[in-house]
C-alpha cells in the first residue's frame, strides 16, 4: 500500500503542538535560552521535518532553517506555503526562513545568530522512535549525518549557545562534553556555551 509523505504545520501533530504545547518552560525552549521578554534569533541547522523550528517560531523566535536534502527541503517549502495561507498559522510561518543548504554553508557568510540548534540523524536503535514509518523513510532518503561532529565545531564558532538534541543514552558528539544537558523523555538537549565572545541582548547580537 502506498502512503503519502508530507509535512503539515496546520493540522495533525504540529497543529496540536502549536495550540497546546507551546511554552517557554518546555525543555527545547529552556535549552535554547528562551525567557520572558527574550526570544533569541535561532539557526536550525538540521531542519528535517521542521517540528522543533515550528514550535520555536510559534513561541516568537525568528528561525532560519537549513535543510540540505532536496526532498525534505521541498516538503518543508510546501508545508510553509500552506501554513502561510492559513490565518491561524500565517504569523508563525512568517517567522521562518528556509534555506536549501547545510549548516556550514549557511555560516560561511558570517551571519550572527544568538543560538544554533542541531538535531542530527540519530544512530539507529531497535525499538526507538526512529522505527516509525516517517523516520524510516527519511533515513532512506537522507542517510546518517556522518559530519555532525564537524557541524558542531563550526556552529560553536558562530554562536554563543549551541544546542544538540541526542537520544538520552547516546554519547556526546565529537568535540567534548557540553556545559550542561536538559532531559526530555527519551532524548536530551546538550547545551554548549561560550563558543563566541559576544554580549547578547534580546533580539540583538553585539560584538565587542
Amino acid at each position: 500500500m502506498q502512503r503519502r509523505l508530507f509535512i503539515d504545520f496546520v493540522r495533525g501533530k504540529n497543529g496540536y503542538r502549536l495550540a497546546r504545547d507551546c511554552s517557554i518552560q518546555q525543555p527545547l525552549a529552556r535549552a535554547l535560552g528562551l525567557k520572558h521578554g527574550r526570544r533569541p534569533t535561532i539557526l536550525d541547522g538540521t531542519a528535517g521535518l521542521g517540528a522543533d523550528a515550528w514550535v520555536l517560531a510559534a513561541l516568537g523566535c525568528q528561525v532560519t532553517m537549513c535543510e540540505r536534502a532536496p526532498i525534505l527541503h521541498a516538503l518543508l517549502a510546501d508545508a510553509l506555503q500552506r501554513a502561510a495561507a492559513e490565518p491561524a498559522t500565517a504569523p508563525t510561518a512568517a517567522r521562518l526562513e528556509l534555506l536549501p543548504v547545510d549548516t556550514t554553508t549557511c555560516l560561511a557568510g558570517e551571519p550572527l545568530f544568538q543560538a544554533i540548534y542541531l538535531d542530527p540523524m540519530y544512530p539507529q536503535r531497535r525499538g526507538s522512535a526512529l522505527n516509525s514509518l516517517a523516520m524510516r523513510t527519511i533515513r532512506e532518503l537522507v542517510g546518517n549525518d556522518e559530519d555532525s561532529g564537524d557541524t558542531l565545531a563550526c556552529a560553536r564558532n558562530h554562536a554563543p549557545r549551541v544546542v544538540v538534541k541526542r537520544p538520552r543514552l547516546a554519547p556526546f558528539l565529537v568535540g567534548g562534553a557540553p556545559h550542561h544537558s536538559i532531559a526530555a523523555g527519551q532524548n536530551r538537549f546538550d547545551v554548549y556555551l561560550g563558543g563566541v565572545d559576544e554580549e547578547i541582548t534580546c533580539g540583538t547580537v553585539h560584538r565587542p
